[in-house]
């Protein structure tokens, strides 16, 4: 019987795509977290009956996408889109797709499993803090909020 490995999950590529299908090109990234859903619970009590809890699917809800990497040079896309999206009048956020691809460990070409996370915009954007005391690289920490995930394998 063939033993199956498990995958890594050091060789990843994420990657944006706009509504015309352009995507981004400066998506490179040391962590990568906020890849799952959850449905809330609803509990429903059937009167006269003290024993029996129903419980009912209610709304699904998403983390924030969470990407760390090292400081990107000013003028990034990526960056661009950040912070038109903090700085828009009026409220115009333009919605983005985000791809997640888990490659394989043998052929990082080709990926294990990819989730799509569709209707992505920036939510919010941080910076390590400055010390001069240590020897670090600066991390910028991206988050994004998604509407709906797609898994493919």
């Amino acid at each position: 019987m063939d033993r199956i490995e498990p995958p890594v999950s050091f060789y990843f590529k994420l990657s944006v795509a706009d509504s015309s299908g352009i995507s981004s090109s400066d998506v490179y990234f040391q962590e990568v977290s906020g890849i799952g859903g959850e449905v809330a619970v609803e509990e429903f009590r059937e009167g006269g009956s003290n024993n029996t809890v129903y419980a009912l699917p209610g709304n699904i809800s998403f983390p924030n996408l969470v990407c760390k990497r090292g400081l990107a040079p000013w003028g990034s896309d990526l960056i661009s889109w950040c912070f038109d999206t903090f700085s828009a009048s009026g409220n115009k956020v333009v919605l983005k797709n985000i791809v997640v691809k888990l490659l394989n460990r043998d052929s990082q070409s080709t990926s294990y499993m990819t989730w799509n996370l569709y209707d992505a915009f920036p939510v919010k954007w941080s910076v390590s803090e400055f010390n001069a005391m240590e020897s670090r690289i600066a991390v910028e920490t991206l988050e994004f909020k998604y509407s709906r995930i797609k898994v493919e394998h």
